[in-house]
């Protein structure tokens, strides 16, 4: 029997793998759910997810809280220390080539191209290579949470250096305060000043509590796996479903720019998340369980980086010339959401996906 070409074969068996062993396929899900929900959000033409699309990131947060809690842990508990500069390397490694990409790509275009969501300024392009984002200037609208997720390692690194005195406690703690001291930060800064996205929404010292919530649910999860999410309990099930309705809800009613939302509501709208993604890791896929659903949110989930990286860059460069025609134009927005996709993967496949397997082969 003949054989596919060695670069097909390998390219077949990097789609049609499944998973890791220990991989929680419940969070590609949500991660899946959040860049469907941010590209709605950044394109228009669909009302209520125009509105409610912004959780999309928050949900990317609260992943990322849980998720690097539990990468501390395991270093942790395999080898009795956290490797600060690894865990830096390693991160830079993720984040950085792709975002890189972005800037000079925006530095090569952005000539001939003029748009309310690109602001190519030197002031701005200093914030950007600096990740204050959300202090000084952006180039493109959604860089700042790109800022917070940087200011959320150094910050959650600095606190693991502790784990050998204080334990596991030291998470609770950080984890708990973080929560409380944002959400007095935000309402100190409405009563000052009124509510302002662009300063309780974006600002690391205002937001960052939506990932410190990720941290809680990474802690929470056996006890609440163990104690409260057995499998198809009636209980569990109906939390999970009010915890769901509730969400959507409140997204319906109240906007980002809301006061709710200013105040208190990024941190509820965070541990309703939470809540949902650790009940997910628990039952929900084990229901669905088709392979097909799991392997394409896994596709989606590997991929969300970089499609959330050059979404905006695909509406502002790409997007007029499709408008510009009237037969693609009629099909805008089914031809905005494949070439973000498709742009994205072709970032993961040239750029992210050679370097990560170089980071994974040397610094596993």
């Amino acid at each position: 029997m003949s054989k596919w070409p060695s670069f097909f074969n390998f390219g077949l068996k990097r789609m049609l793998h499944s998973q890791k062993a220990d991989r929680l396929v419940a969070l590609d899900f949500w991660r899946t759910l959040a860049i469907f929900l941010v590209l709605c959000r950044h394109y228009g033409g669909f009302p209520f997810l125009e509105q409610a699309g912004w959780v999309g990131v928050d949900i990317f947060f609260v992943l990322s809280g849980f998720l690097v809690a539990d990468m501390l842990r395991r270093e942790w508990q395999r080898t009795n220390r956290i490797n600060a500069i690894r865990f830096i390397w390693r991160r830079s490694l993720k984040i950085l080539p792709s975002f890189a990409l972005l800037l000079l790509l925006t530095a090569c275009l952005q000539p001939f191209v003029q748009s309310p969501f690109l602001d190519f300024r030197l002031r701005n392009f200093l914030a950007e290579i600096t990740f204050l984002q959300g202090y000084i200037g952006r180039i493109w609208n959604h860089t700042w949470s790109l800022a917070i997720e940087e200011h959320f390692y150094l910050i959650f690194l600095a606190l693991s250096l502790f784990l050998k005195y204080w334990g596991s406690r030291i998470w609770w703690y950080a984890a708990l305060v973080t929560i409380l001291v944002c959400v007095v930060l935000r309402l100190d800064s409405l009563r000052q000043i009124g509510p302002i996205f662009f300063i309780q929404g974006i600002q690391s010292h205002c937001r960052i509590d939506s990932l410190f919530v990720g941290v809680l649910a990474f802690l929470s999860k056996d006890w609440l796996t163990q104690n409260l999410f057995r499998p198809y309990s009636r209980l569990s099930v109906s939390i999970f479903s009010l915890s769901i309705l509730t969400l959507l809800l409140l997204l319906f009613f109240f906007s980002n720019k809301s006061f709710w939302t200013l105040s208190v509501g990024f941190s509820f709208y965070a541990v309703l998340i939470a809540y949902c993604m650790v009940f997910s890791t628990s039952s929900f896929f084990k229901f669905l369980g088709l392979v097909f659903i799991k392997r394409l949110c896994i596709f989606f989930s590997k991929r969300s980086y970089c499609i959330y990286l050059f979404h905006s860059p695909v509406l502002v460069f790409l997007m007029p010339f499709v408008e510009n025609h009237a037969l693609a134009s009629s099909c805008a927005a089914p031809l905005y959401f494949l070439l973000s996709v498709l742009v994205g993967c072709l970032i993961y496949e040239g750029l992210e996906y050679p370097i990560l397997a170089w980071r994974d082969k040397h610094w596993p």
